[in-house]
């Protein structure tokens, strides 16, 4: 796999909203060119660029990570599969939610549906797989967490809020680190 390069992707963005305009001028609507309202910083919090990079950041590390677990399934190493379940579970449920947080800040509502759905189904697949029996006042915190994080998942769905959505992001990436050091 390949990564994604953010420079080269605002490149093509650019030549789109360029190709846009001369559409439109030529239709006589006198479009604004994106030189006549200048570029889109990268840097500025909260703006396309950088939500952008922020996306394009998360994928590019999730196909790293994948790509090391090929090479270690390639190299002959095992591990517990309900260990790697989880952990993977967990990654892509801060995927989601950082993809949900982004379609919030771009206001992309179809977006935002799609992976409000779909950070839900994997926290109530992570506390579906919880053994109360075996594991538990443990287990028992847990699915308080996970129907914690539901609520507040929830929340930021109705207020469009992605400052919510990164704390919950903050979270489960310590979460994740934690079970990535439990299952070692």
């Amino acid at each position: 796999m390949t990564t994604i390069d953010s420079g080269r992707l605002m490149q093509m963005r650019t030549a789109i909203l360029n190709q846009n305009a001369a559409l439109q001028r030529a239709a006589g609507t006198g479009a604004p060119t994106p030189a006549d309202t200048g570029p889109v910083p990268i840097d500025q919090k909260g703006g396309f660029g950088a939500s952008m990079v922020d996306a394009l950041k998360a994928v590019n590390d999730q196909q790293a990570k994948a790509r090391g677990a090929t090479e270690a399934y390639e190299r002959g190493e095992t591990q517990d599969l309900v260990q790697v379940m989880v952990a993977l579970l967990y990654e892509e449920l801060i995927l989601a939610l950082s993809l949900l947080a982004h379609a919030f800040r771009v206001g992309d509502q179809v977006k935002a549906n799609g992976q409000f759905s779909r950070a839900a189904t994997i926290i109530n697949a992570l506390e579906a797989g919880l053994d109360v029996e075996r594991g538990g006042p443990l287990a028992e915190t847990l699915a308080g967490v996970y129907r914690s994080a539901r609520r507040e998942i929830m929340q930021a769905r109705t207020d469009q809020d992605s400052d919510r959505l990164d704390r919950l992001i903050a979270a489960f990436s310590d979460m994740s680190e934690s079970w990535k050091k439990i299952a070692a």
